[in-house]
């Protein structure tokens, strides 16, 4: 056999360690949940309010004997990848089965990612309104173009402290809500103990004029900071916020504030 031939039977053997895993593992645990469906999609809520994960199947080399998959949440209000509920630092959760290997492992770890979607749908479908009438999506689609939004210059967290993030932080001053958005996800991610990181962060949940700026920093980067002082306080107050995706967010991230296990 060649590096360029399917390895024999590897197809089945690897699609049917999928349906096991399914069947045996995932449903059962997001059954427990309270979701309610079969393989291909799970839903959590009503009849006529309800959120959605699907799963996401990418095939291109599964003739290899290898399948790569994740899983799409619908919360109602808005949608995402798996692993856009999670905090900084961002990225895309996909997990792998090989034939001829345990799916025992990844199947633990997607049901470890699922708890976040429970508390996302379940924080949708508190204020159902209209979905997606405001909604802004995650980080991929981009927070827009300059809007002189940013906070003031003087402010003491832009201020430099001779660290190698001072950039970042002078960029929250930046007119530009990518590059404010940007600065938000380093010092989440980079800075955390730095003092200057929770109020930059903050004054921009409660003050930045773009919806997708506040919303990214209620949901992906103060979950990870609950049990800072203010921070419970500036979430609450953004439930109330203007934007349906910010409310969300507020919501969402309160919820896992609650669920210790998942911080």
């Amino acid at each position: 056999m060649t590096e360029d031939q399917p390895a024999a039977g590897g197809t089945a053997r690897v699609t049917e360690a999928y349906d096991q895993m399914m069947r045996r593992l995932i449903g059962p645990a997001l059954r427990e949940l309270g979701f309610r469906g079969a393989s291909r999609e799970f839903r959590y809520g009503g009849r006529s309010q309800f959120g959605v994960v699907a799963w996401q199947k990418d095939g291109r080399e599964v003739r290899r004997g290898i399948l790569r998959f994740t899983a799409n949440v619908s919360y109602w209000c808005g949608s995402d990848r798996i692993g856009g509920l999670m905090p900084v630092p961002p990225g895309d959760a996909w997990w792998q089965l090989a034939a001829g290997q345990p799916w025992e492992p990844a199947g633990e770890s997607v049901i470890a990612a699922c708890r976040y979607a429970l508390p996302a749908i379940e924080a949708g479908l508190e204020d159902p309104g209209r979905p997606g009438a405001d909604m802004r999506w995650s980080r991929a689609f981009g927070p827009g173009g300059p809007d002189g939004g940013g906070a003031a210059a003087s402010s003491w967290f832009a201020q430099p402290a001779r660290t190698e993030h001072d950039e970042a932080f002078g960029w929250f001053a930046s007119g530009d809500p990518g590059r404010r958005l940007a600065a938000a996800e380093i010092v989440a991610e980079w800075a955390p103990s730095d003092p200057r990181t929770l109020a930059a962060l903050l004054d921009r949940l409660g003050a930045d004029p773009n919806p997708m700026v506040r919303k990214l920093i209620a949901d992906r980067m103060l979950p990870l900071m609950t049990d800072q002082p203010g921070v419970i306080a500036a979430l609450q107050a953004a439930a109330g916020d203007g934007d349906t995706g910010v409310r969300w967010a507020a919501r969402y991230a309160l919820r896992l504030a609650a669920d210790r296990s998942l911080n």
